[in-house]
């Protein structure tokens, strides 16, 4: 099932300066509103793992490999919400540690997304982004297939400056060296004939001497301009330690989306009802009696089911998780986060005043931010620590012995298919994926299965008997109420809340 294309992509741009708060923070404040993130210079740990949340699936650079060590850890990271399809996008491969390319395809065409750092002290990523562009051009020169769009947006964390579109009050910026370093990038933007979409003038960055500089950027291919409806920065929502701005970038392009899915709340229900709606409608199903043959079978079953779905759908609610909070997340934290942006708003309207001391509360109030989330992280999870006991023992064991994951959804990678004549293809879809693991793993059955048609079997060691009510009972009463649900989504509590009306219909089908 896929919804109606999703009408807008909307794209949130953030360099963190390798802070892991300022990364928690940038998670929070793209809410559940954004579709892809996009961050430069991300936060990664000890262990060469950064952190995202599970509504997020997570696009490292081609080819890094987390056990390599911590110098060559990427630069750039790309989030992509789950609701976008995974057949709508792929990633694009690059051998760079700082560039990160997907392209997401819609109804209008294909755009690929290129988020990328270039370091200040050369230029070594900007010559490999052209020379994969200059090879995907010698693979595909035509931008318009039939009446859809292919063309790129750049995102950007370039480290240079022009008067292109720096402010011309940083003309302390523009350098013979920072011109000369700079003709590289204006040479790749006119080859490729991308254009400015963040407007000129607009800061990017506050450095640590105040200034306000423009090393962030966003670019577009000159067929693409016209779908894009805002590129503009949330100087009000800058994480504390990070100096950069937000950017966001809003496109009129539609793309295919996951249907939306919650959970049941089965702590929440109300069990009398429930039983009350169970017996009405189980009053038209007759217990069947004897069960002889598949048909049988299955018709019991799924009126069975029915019976129990019909019901969860009228008595139990349905979760609201927040898709983007830590388990940590306190209200005071909300508070503190809300009195930053109110005061980041008031010293971006007098930044034209930097000894108004509206300056100093905001950083003030950021620095308090920091230590606040800090402080609230390190509590939980100590006073977690704290209160193991013998019935929560193994989940504090399998979060220490679980292998290093960022937390984000996992994703199967594209696969590489070999046909007869030894030529490689990727299989990128979902269908073509799940097609071609099913043909690795379970073969097609022989032709002989080598069994004896004649084969006498011995005779059976014991007569088989009836599975009672009782037994029934006694199983319903070993299980863990709570435990996740299958895909039809009927809890054990269902089950053990309902023994007495379930068991007579359970006990024949089984």
């Amino acid at each position: 099932m896929i919804n109606e294309p999703h009408r807008t992509l909307r794209i949130w741009q953030q360099n963190t300066r390798k802070s892991l708060p300022a990364q928690l923070l940038t998670l929070h404040a793209v809410k559940n509103t954004y579709d892809i993130i996009c961050i430069q210079e991300p936060h990664f740990d000890h262990l060469s793992a950064t952190c995202a949340t599970p509504v997020w699936r997570l696009i490292a650079p081609t080819g890094w490999n987390r056990s390599d060590s911590a110098e060559k850890t990427p630069r750039v990271v790309t989030l992509v919400h789950e609701r976008i399809l995974m057949n709508s996008w792929t990633q694009v491969n690059i051998e760079s540690l700082d560039v990160v390319g997907i392209k997401v395809i819609g109804e209008g065409g294909e755009i690929t997304i290129y988020n990328i750092y270039n370091d200040c002290t050369h230029s070594d990523t900007l010559t490999k982004l052209q020379d994969h562009l200059e090879a995907r051009a010698q693979a595909n020169p035509d931008p318009i297939v039939g009446n859809k769009i292919i063309g790129d947006i750049w995102l950007s964390d370039f480290n240079r400056h022009h008067p292109m579109w720096d402010d011309e009050e940083n003309d302390h910026l523009f350098t013979h060296q920072n011109l000369n370093d700079v003709s590289i990038l204006i040479d790749l933007l006119a080859d490729h004939d991308m254009h400015m979409v963040l407007p000129h003038g607009i800061p990017t960055i506050r450095n640590a001497a105040g200034n306000l500089t423009r090393p962030n950027n966003v670019f577009a291919s000159n067929h693409l301009i016209e779908w894009i409806t805002k590129c503009d920065t949330r100087p009000d929502e800058q994480p504390p330690t990070a100096d950069h701005f937000p950017i966001v970038t809003i496109l009129d392009f539609p793309v295919n989306t996951n249907p939306p899915y919650t959970l049941r709340n089965f702590r929440a229900t109300d069990w009398q009802e429930l039983k009350d709606v169970l017996d009405d409608e189980l009053m038209d199903l007759e217990p069947p009696r004897e069960i002889n043959s598949r048909e049988k079978l299955i018709n019991a079953l799924d009126r069975f089911e029915a019976a129990i779905m019909r019901t969860i759908d009228k008595v139990v609610p349905r979760k609201k998780p927040s898709p983007y909070v830590k388990r940590w997340w306190t209200k005071e934290l909300k508070m503190a986060r809300k009195k930053v942006r109110k005061i980041g708003r008031q010293a971006l309207h007098y930044k034209q005043y930097p000894d108004h001391s509206v300056h100093n509360d905001w950083r003030n109030a950021r620095n308090e931010l920091t230590e606040l989330l800090w402080k609230t992280k390190r509590d939980h999870y100590t006073d977690w620590i704290e209160n193991i006991n013998a019935r929560n023992i193994w989940d504090a064991h399998r979060f220490a012995m679980a292998p290093v994951t960022d937390g984000a959804k996992t994703r199967i990678p594209a696969l590489k298919k070999t046909d007869i004549n030894r030529h490689q293809t990727e299989v990128q879809d979902n269908e073509g994926k799940s097609k071609l693991l099913h043909e690795s793993f379970f073969y097609d059955p022989p032709a002989n299965s080598r069994i004896d048609p004649d084969y006498q079997y011995p005779e059976p060691a014991f007569q088989f008997e009836r599975i009672t009510d009782n037994e029934v009972k006694r199983a319903i009463k070993k299980l863990s109420p709570y435990k996740a649900s299958g895909p039809n989504e009927i809890s054990n509590s269902i089950l053990t809340h309902c023994v007495n009306e379930l068991t007579p219909f359970i006990g024949p089908i089984y």
